[in-house]
C-alpha cells in the first residue's frame, strides 16, 4: 500500500474506537506490516486490521514514546480478487491517556520461485514509444540493466562517449528486476537491430525490492534472459557481467548478491556468452562496498564509471572487433 513512510494521522480517544478505512487493489500473497508508535510509554492499546473478510488482530507492544516507532508484522493476507479490497484499520481498546501514532501500513507480496523468471511488464508501462523509437536506428552494442546501466550517459558522459564508434544503447530502466529485462526483450528491445555486442548486467533489484528472493531465483531469471538473447540476436556475443557489490559485505543482500554471481558465471561458455566480473574495483579494504565510488552503497560515481569502463573495454573491444 505505502511504498514510502506517510503519516497516517493520531488516535487517542478509546471511546470513539477510531479507524482508518482504505482500499487495496492486488492479487497475490502478502505480508501486513504496521508501522506505528505510542505515548506515552507503555501498553494496552489493540487494534484489528480487516481486509477484505480476513481479520488480523494484534496487541501493540510498547514503544518508549511518539518518536520511536515500531513495526511488527501482522500476518499474511491473500487476495485474489480483480475488484478492490476494504482496508480497515480500528482500534479495539486504548489505554487510557494513551495516543497512537499510525505512520505506515504496507503489505510487502511474497516472491515465489518462478517470478525472476516470469515475463513482466515493469517500468517502461507507459513510455512504450519514445522507448522503442530507439531500436529503430542501426545498433552495435546494447547494454541492458537497471538504474546502474541506465544513469551511465548522464553520470559520466565522458566514458559513455567513448562507444560512439560502435552505435551503443542503453536500455536500462531504473528499478527493473530479471523479469522485466525478460518482457521488454520479448516485446520489441531486441527486434530491428543486429547488435555485435550484448551488454547484462541485472539482479540487485529482485534483491533490494524483495527480502525473500533467493539468488537461485533470481538465477533463473539471468538464465532465461541469456537464452532470450540467444534465440533473438543469434549472431551476437554477449557479455555477461557481475552485478555490482551492493552495501557492507555482511549484509544480506551483499551476500545474496555474491551467491548470485557464483551461480550466474556458470553460464558463460567462452564462445557466445562471456563473463566479467569488475565488483572488485568497487570494495575497499575490508571487503565493504567504497562509498566514495558507490555513494550510497549501490551506484557509481563517476569515478564509478570510469573504473568500470578501463576493466571492461579490453574484453569488449575483443568481443566487438572479432579477435
Amino acid at each position: 500500500v505505502a511504498d514510502k513512510e506517510a503519516y497516517l494521522g493520531s488516535w487517542s480517544e478509546a471511546a470513539a474506537y477510531p479507524q482508518w478505512v482504505a482500499s487495496l487493489h492486488l492479487s497475490g500473497t502478502f505480508t501486513a506490516e504496521l508501522n506505528y508508535s505510542l505515548e506515552p510509554a507503555g501498553d494496552g492499546t489493540e487494534i484489528n486490521v480487516s481486509v477484505g473478510d480476513q481479520q488480523l488482530p494484534v496487541k501493540l507492544a510498547a514503544t518508549r514514546g511518539w518518536n520511536e516507532y515500531r513495526k511488527i508484522t501482522l500476518g499474511e493476507v491473500k487476495l485474489d480478487t480483480a475488484n478492490p479490497v476494504a482496508i480497515v484499520v480500528k482500534a479495539t481498546k486504548m489505554a487510557d491517556g494513551q495516543v497512537m501514532h499510525f505512520r505506515e501500513l504496507e503489505f510487502k507480496r511474497y516472491r515465489i520461485p518462478t517470478d525472476a523468471s516470469t515475463s513482466t511488464a515493469g517500468n517502461l508501462v507507459g513510455k512504450e514509444a519514445p522507448f522503442k523509437a530507439r531500436t529503430q536506428k542501426p545498433i552495435g552494442i546494447v547494454f541492458f540493466g537497471d538504474s546502474i546501466t541506465n544513469d551511465w550517459p548522464d553520470k559520466s558522459p565522458e566514458t559513455w562517449k567513448r562507444f560512439d564508434k560502435y552505435d551503443q544503447a542503453d536500455f536500462g530502466i531504473s528499478g527493473e528486476r530479471t523479469e522485466n529485462v525478460l518482457w521488454r526483450m520479448l516485446h520489441g528491445d531486441l527486434d530491428g537491430y543486429h547488435a555485435k555486442v550484448v551488454v547484462i548486467m541485472v539482479g540487485t533489484n529482485n534483491f533490494g525490492h524483495f527480502p525473500n528472493e533467493k539468488p537461485e531465483w533470481a538465477a533463473a531469471g539471468v538464465k532465461k534472459i541469456l537464452d532470450t538473447v540467444r534465440e533473438k540476436q543469434p549472431d551476437a556475443k554477449i557479455l555477461l557481467l557481475a552485478t555490482f557489490p551492493r552495501e557492507e559485505k555482511d549484509s544480506p543482500n551483499h551476500v545474496r548478491v555474491d551467491s548470485l554471481n557464483n551461480i550466474i558465471q556458470g553460464y558463460a561458455d567462452g564462445k557466445m556468452i562471456h563473463w566479467l566480473d569488475v565488483g572488485d574495483l568497487f570494495l575497499d579494504a575490508k571487503g565493504n562496498v567504497d562509498r566514495t565510488i558507490l555513494t550510497d552503497g549501490l551506484h557509481p560515481n563517476d569515478r564509478g564509471y570510469h573504473l568500470w569502463y578501463d576493466r571492461m573495454w579490453p574484453t569488449l573491444e575483443k568481443l566487438l572487433e572479432g579477435k
